[in-house]
């Protein structure tokens, strides 16, 4: 057997470190940043207390580096709407729909959009970590901002303070998420969950 090129040992290496991330993501997400211990991890992802250590150091390490792919995640929803192709209003139609289909408890919805969730309310996580979420909190307000913008240039947005558009929006989806949370105490919730038309109508011109 031939011996393993630098490439191939390269590959292992981001296959493990995506592999203890997703384990991460999971763990972080059901237990919070407080709760959550390595050696959950560690077990989650079926790697040692060590390799784990080793690739990301301490909790906080490793919680940055998982709370930046949970915003990086989001990031790229904004960035590929914005160059979709059709009228600014179906971008907006469209990152809306991903949006409402991303809550915390629907099915197949990602565990970075509860992480994410989380680390808005959560006030022990590191301070480093806490700057840079707000760092890409503000990226993304200017990716949706841009995607607002878009829709007034065309007529289709109405004439109003667009990041005040935005923070709007962010408001109804969050509120959405925190209700769909108690959603067994709204049976109404699970039989009329808004529909993204709904959800915008608001900006309709």
């Amino acid at each position: 057997m031939s011996p393993r090129t630098k490439e191939a040992y390269q590959v292992i290496r981001d296959d493990r470190k995506e592999q203890i991330l997703m384990a991460a993501l999971k763990v972080f997400a059901s237990q919070g940043f407080a709760a959550a211990k390595i050696t959950d991890i560690a077990a989650t992802a079926g790697v040692s207390y060590g390799l784990v250590d080793h690739y990301f150091g301490r909790k906080e390490e490793l919680y940055t580096a998982v709370i930046s792919k949970a915003y990086l995640c989001a990031m790229d929803l904004f960035e590929g709407a914005l160059t979709m192709p059709g009228s600014p209003w179906e971008r907006l139609l469209f990152t809306c729909t991903e949006l409402l289909s991303r809550i915390p408890g629907l099915p197949d919805a990602p565990d970075y959009i509860l992480l994410v969730a989380q680390s808005k309310k959560n006030r022990v996580i590191p301070d480093a970590t806490r700057a840079q979420i707000s760092g890409y909190e503000k990226n993304c307000l200017d990716l949706q901002v841009e995607l607002v913008r878009q829709g007034q240039a065309a007529g289709e947005v109405i004439d109003s303070d667009p990041v005040e558009l935005v923070i709007v929006f962010n408001s109804v989806i969050q509120g959405l998420a925190d209700r769909w949370t108690d959603a067994d105490k709204h049976e109404d919730m699970r039989q009329h969950f808004p529909r993204p038309e709904t959800v915008l109508r608001f900006l309709k011109a």
